[in-house]
């Protein structure tokens, strides 16, 4: 039940986040790889929240540590993965309706927001 919320809450952070970034008068590339980076992030963010929240009296709370080089090729390989799924996003776009590319950076937040869930949950299960 906490991986359904902590799913949906990321995914929706991310669109909005997503959305917001799509609004800056920057160029849309650059606005992709943002808001899917914002939706990286906002997913990670509220993924350890809800886990600091949802806590167990049982065990406490250790400290973790991520190394910067971890991070650094969780983020790399998401602005990868945003970058081919802006291009696809926009020939869906040009394709099938205008509006999947208008929305391009609210969809690629709500992407990034699960992609942060899915990349942290493939040790733990």
């Amino acid at each position: 039940m906490a991986y359904l919320m902590t799913l949906s809450l990321s995914g929706l952070v991310g669109a909005g986040l997503g959305y917001l970034v799509g609004r800056a008068r920057i160029g849309r590339l650059s606005q992709s790889l943002g808001a899917a980076l914002l939706g990286w992030i906002a997913g990670t963010t509220t993924r350890v929240a809800i886990w600091l929240l949802r806590n167990s009296s049982d065990w406490g709370v250790a400290a973790v540590s991520v190394g910067l080089v971890e991070v650094g090729m969780s983020a790399a390989l998401t602005v990868l993965v945003a970058g081919l799924l802006h291009w696809i996003l926009g020939w869906l776009g040009s394709t099938v309706s205008p509006s999947v590319a208008a929305y391009r950076p609210a969809i690629l937040g709500f992407v990034g927001g699960l992609w942060a869930q899915g990349r942290s949950c493939l040790g733990s299960r």
